[in-house]
């Protein structure tokens, strides 16, 4: 789902939370190597650096 939000919505979020929020995905793998390489590979789909 996507929640775009523009003009005063967006100044508003950035008001409370100090910054923007780009994304919030939920993950729910089996263990932490499948988690590791379904953040890996969402961060290759959206051009992201991988951090640790």
């Amino acid at each position: 789902m996507l929640y775009a939000k523009r003009g005063a919505a967006l100044a508003r979020e950035y008001k409370w939370l100090g910054s923007h929020r780009y994304a919030v995905l939920n993950l729910c793998p089996p263990d932490e190597a499948r988690l590791r390489a379904r953040y890996e590979a969402i961060c290759k789909q959206f051009g992201w650096p991988v951090a640790y």
